[in-house]
């Protein structure tokens, strides 16, 4: 993918998770999967990315429980096979 089209899929994800919306973030998600991006580079650049926004919000004070309970859902629900360990996922177990 080139690096306009992953800058705005990170941002749409991102959105979409600030806003609690669960289905945007799966939508987002599904979207690039179906655009034959690799796994891999979806989670660890497009989630990836969305964990360290997250994080470093949720650890200024900035992030709420409902973003924690609706990021949780899409990837730990939708993506059960997905293993987030070392991801800094900290902060979703709070």
């Amino acid at each position: 993918p080139r690096k306009n089209e992953i800058t705005k899929k990170r941002q749409e994800l991102l959105d979409a998770l600030l806003s609690v919306d669960q289905v945007a973030a799966t939508r987002v998600v599904e979207d690039l999967l179906s655009k034959r991006w690799k796994p891999a580079f979806v989670y660890a650049d497009a989630i990836g990315h969305c964990f360290a926004e997250i994080g470093t919000r949720w650890h200024n004070g900035i992030f709420l429980s409902p973003h924690s309970t609706v990021l949780h859902r899409l990837l730990y629900s939708s993506y059960p096979e997905i293993s987030f360990k070392g991801m800094g996922c900290g902060f979703l177990r709070r």
